[in-house]
């Protein structure tokens, strides 16, 4: 997969966005490609909040495992793959900045070395970075028409 990065401008408050995202079974009313987004720990969404996505790519359901790793409310929040969890290990960030009367969401995707990864998500990187870059787009575009309607 490489580097995938999205932005988005949603003529919404900082504060609006972030909470809307901040709901983690709420991704899947705007990802297309989700099938379940649940959280695995208890409490309020922090570091160290684990939970577990459920998508379909490429005709295969995919599994993968994550855990928060910084949290700033209205600001950022970035997450990892846990080891062994989906086929191809990542990190990222979702990040919130007012711009004008709303925000600019941002959602950014970097594959990493941790846990391996298998031959063939290796093989298809280009061909799922590009497939990965237009679903998150439209994705992006979801969310900004449910939260201007």
């Amino acid at each position: 997969m490489g580097h995938i990065e999205v932005s988005v401008v949603i003529e919404r408050p900082v504060e609006d966005v972030f909470e809307f995202t901040d709901n983690i079974p709420n991704e899947v009313i705007w990802r297309s490609e989700l099938i379940e987004s649940v959280q695995t720990s208890d409490g309020r969404p922090e570091v160290g909040t684990t939970g577990r996505t459920v998508w379909r790519f490429m005709g295969r359901t995919i599994v993968s495992d994550w855990v928060i790793t910084g949290y700033e409310p209205n600001r950022k929040v970035s997450f990892k793959s846990i080891p062994g969890s989906g086929p191809v290990p990542h990190e990222g960030a979702w990040t919130y900045e007012p711009v004008g009367n709303g925000t600019k969401f941002t959602f950014r995707a970097d594959t990493t070395n941790e846990g391996g990864g298998s031959w063939l998500s290796r093989l298809t990187d280009p061909i799922s970075a590009r497939i990965i870059q237009r679903s998150l787009s439209a994705d992006l575009t979801n969310l900004k028409r449910l939260l201007e309607a």
